[in-house]
């Protein structure tokens, strides 16, 4: 059995062409075409239609990727025990997690992680949420930390952190509210006072996990709302709060002060919204090692928030 087929077809479907796979698989694609043709004289039968817009699996494809999928899950799991076995002397966890979070939380994880364990690699994966909830329940990462305000307690193979919603304005932005210190230091609005002074707010779209959860805390008490933009990232809308533009929302994982940029709790209680830590379905039995430790760095981290 040779276990790169199976990455090459996979990758060819996901890729959707064989150019681009070719290039994620660091190939020429006259040599990956003569791969699948060879393959597929061998098999007896075409795994993927091949148009000018690119390539479509078949019913035969369909099949195959899924059990190939299967096969590369379980050598992973093989190879992630085995270096468990030998004390982290090698190993790989592909871990799954949004670009903006990933831009601001990882780059001090993984320092720290590659510090402790240098032979082990860790594969980042960045999609949203929901595309990351789906990949890693068919077992295509070994975890992933996705947002999930809809979540309910008892869901498997998974653990709960908790990341606040902010909002930040420039220094000098007239609110026209009063801003209330805490005890231990920062510093909290009633969301409702900003409403009733008509302060500009700077949106993301519904779609998106912050833009809903924005939506869904003006829903409470005020339909109608200021808003200088509704269609932001999540960067944007800050890059353009900075420049003291409106309010906008964001994570306190994602949030680096500045000397012109303050955040703002909502309410004395705050708000929230979870974060899981999830894992493929069927790893209640068995998680590698350096996903477990990845795992509790991760947690390090929004302990000390």
């Amino acid at each position: 059995m040779d276990i790169k087929q199976f990455e090459y077809v996979i990758t060819i479907a996901e890729s959707g062409s064989l150019s681009l796979a070719a290039e994620r698989l660091f190939l020429s694609q006259p040599n990956l075409s003569k791969f699948l043709t060879k393959l597929e004289n061998e098999l007896g039968t075409k795994l993927f239609i091949r148009t000018s817009f690119g390539t479509k699996l078949t019913k035969s494809g369909e099949i195959y990727v899924d059990s190939a999928q299967k096969i590369m899950q379980q050598y992973r799991r093989a190879q992630n025990k085995i270096n468990d076995i030998q004390n982290l002397e090698a190993g790989r966890v592909d871990f799954g997690i949004s670009t903006y979070r990933g831009s601001f939380l990882l780059p001090g994880i993984l320092k720290k992680f590659n510090t402790r364990y240098p032979n082990v690699d860790i594969v980042i994966h960045e999609h949203d949420s929901v595309v990351l909830e789906e990949l890693t329940s068919k077992g295509k990462l070994d975890m992933a930390l996705i947002a999930k305000p809809d979540h309910r307690k008892g869901m498997a193979s998974k653990s709960i952190l908790e990341d606040e919603v902010v909002l930040v304005a420039h220094k000098d932005f007239e609110l026209n509210c009063e801003i209330h210190p805490f005890d231990n230091g920062g510093q909290w609005i009633e969301l409702e006072t900003l409403l009733r002074a008509n302060v500009p707010f700077i949106l993301s779209p519904p779609r998106t996990i912050l833009g809903n959860l924005a939506r869904s805390y003006f829903k409470d008490a005020f339909p109608s709302i200021l808003a200088i933009n509704q269609n932001c990232s999540a960067e944007m809308a800050v890059a353009l709060a900075s420049e003291g533009l409106g309010v906008a929302f964001n994570y306190r994982s994602c949030f680096r002060g500045n000397s012109d940029l303050k955040s703002y709790s909502i309410g004395f209680h705050k708000r929230f919204v979870p974060l899981l830590l999830m894992y493929p379905a069927d790893s209640d039995d068995y998680k590698c090692r350096s996903t477990l430790l990845l795992a509790e760095l991760i947690k390090e981290y929004f302990n000390q928030k």
